[in-house]
């Protein structure tokens, strides 16, 4: 207004000094004196807006919201928007901006990498103002959380964490790149570190992706020993004089065996299951003491201390045999301790010996060529038992092939004098059938079994033959008989006579 005002009282000024020059003298030096006037007037009034108001109402600038100091790489501008008063233009790096007639503006500006100073220039047809800021233009922080324990026991440990999805992590330590791994799609990654020693173990954790800012972040993780796991799988009381003891500890851990004066028995590494075994000397009776050592590093070793309590067994024995056979010779076998020594006995005497092999198993052949009974001992030794025998017996018997081909023919004459001599005796006789009955299953004959020098069997040399069966022979056929003798047979003959023959029961007539 007071600039209003000023201009009004110029042009006022103006219009009576023009109007003076049309007046006559006297008139025109008034004129001229309001114009002075009005031109004083205009000069202190623009001085009052110039020097007064525009200082006291000078242009005044607000943005909407707080300007932003950082933004993503990949943002190439901004969006600001505000209001500007008492300002009839505004220049924002170097690109005019339309002010509304309530002052608002509304600006895009380009924002370079890095750090980016947006100057906004307000005008006036007085005086300019300047407003500035900084805004960087860089990647955001990619995002990088770690899960671990501070304290640890174990060989090795898995450090566990998440970032962004896709992301390239490192793990260094000392500088040294040890692994890498990328994050899968939820952001998740792991790495497992060795953890053997007893220690502090530093580690730096790097996540990168592109058009994010890389993160690195410390890891700190102390590890203690624990006692190494040691698990032994014993007896406290055997019987066998070799005794194997098992356990179970770490896999490739050294484990050692000692005696109670402390001597190094054995030492043995375990493999990937971690079990182990020792074979120890139990041979003799009484009190077996052992400690048992696991060490392995990474880990406190561990003892542990047996006793073992020895006594003798008797050994093992199981014969197997048939107890009824028709050959001249018969396997007697079994099964005893490895390596037991088992001998066969007949009576006093020691008939054969032999040696059981791995799987305790045995076998030996005896003579029983002859008919009849062997009664026989099995007996099998071991150092470390105590000795274990077995009777059996044999019943031999001879088959009906090797029966005729041992049956003896005994002459009529000797048979005649004594049957019960040749009782049980088993005997061969080819001779003519006199006379033949056939009852229920049973066959009775007469044979005349002595050939004269002519060729015909005598009718005074005649034994009883009984079969049991039929068969398809009559009188008059010349057969051979197979049997025993059963001592003697009466009948009465025709005559009335009482007769006696020698007698015997066969089995095979051909």
């Amino acid at each position: 207004m007071w600039l209003f005002l000023g201009i009004l009282a110029a042009a006022a000024a103006i219009i009576i000094l023009l109007l003076g020059f049309r007046r006559t003298d006297r008139l025109r030096k008034r004129y001229f004196i309001i114009s002075g006037c009005l031109f004083a007037v205009s000069v202190i009034l623009i001085l009052i807006y110039t020097f007064i108001i525009v200082p006291l109402h000078g242009i005044c600038m607000e943005l909407d919201n707080n300007p932003p100091e950082e933004v993503a790489l990949a943002q190439e501008s901004i969006e600001v928007t505000g209001k500007v008063n008492h300002a009839s233009s505004l220049i924002v790096n170097g690109e005019k901006v339309t002010i509304k007639d309530n002052g608002e503006f509304s600006a895009n500006i380009p924002v370079e990498k890095g750090k980016n100073t947006i100057v906004f220039t307000a005008s006036n047809y007085v005086t300019d103002k300047e407003y500035s800021y900084t805004v960087k233009r860089k990647n955001p922080d990619i995002p990088l959380t770690l899960k671990y324990d501070k304290n640890i026991e174990v060989l090795t440990y898995t450090i566990k964490g998440t970032t962004e999805p896709d992301a390239k992590v490192t793990l260094i330590q000392d500088g040294a790149k040890l692994d890498e791994a990328t994050a899968d799609q939820d952001g998740h990654f792991s790495f497992t570190v060795d953890t053997t020693d007893e220690g502090n173990y530093q580690y730096d954790i790097v996540s990168a992706k592109e058009n994010f800012t890389t993160i690195t972040k410390n890891v700190s993780i102390k590890r203690t020993l624990t006692n190494i796991p040691l698990e032994l799988s014993y007896d406290e009381e055997i019987t066998v004089p070799s005794y194997q003891l098992k356990g179970v500890t770490e896999a490739g851990a050294m484990v050692t065996i000692t005696d109670k004066d402390g001597k190094v028995i054995d030492k043995v590494k375990t493999g990937k299951d971690g079990n182990f075994s020792f074979k120890l000397n139990t041979f003799k009776e009484g009190t077996y003491t052992y400690t048992v050592s696991s060490s392995l590093r990474g880990y406190n070793t561990s003892t542990e201390e047996i006793t073992l309590d020895r006594t003798w067994t008797v050994v093992k024995l199981d014969v197997d045999y048939e107890s009824s056979i028709q050959t001249k010779t018969t396997t007697i076998k079994g099964t005893t301790q490895a390596g037991a020594s088992v001998t066969i006995h007949k009576g006093d005497s020691k008939v054969c010996t032999t040696k059981a092999g791995k799987n305790g198993k045995f076998s030996m052949k005896v003579d029983t060529a002859k008919e009849g009974t062997y009664d026989f001992t099995v007996e099998a030794k071991l150092k470390g038992y105590n000795a274990h025998s077995e009777d059996i017996s044999i019943e031999r018997t001879m088959s009906a092939a090797e029966k005729r081909a041992n049956a003896k023919t005994i002459s009529f004459a000797q048979l005649e004098k004594n049957p019960d001599k040749y009782d049980g005796e088993y005997v061969k006789y080819t001779g003519e059938i006199l006379q033949i009955s056939e009852g229920y299953f049973m066959t009775g004959i007469r044979l005349a079994v002595t050939q004269t020098s002519y060729g015909w069997y005598s009718a005074d040399d005649v034994i009883w033959v009984e079969y049991v069966g039929t068969t398809d022979f009559v009188e008059e056929d010349v057969v051979t008989v197979y049997g025993e003798i059963t001592g003697t047979y009466s009948y009465t003959s025709i005559a009335g006579w009482e007769i006696t023959i020698p007698a015997m029961e066969a089995d095979t007539i051909e």
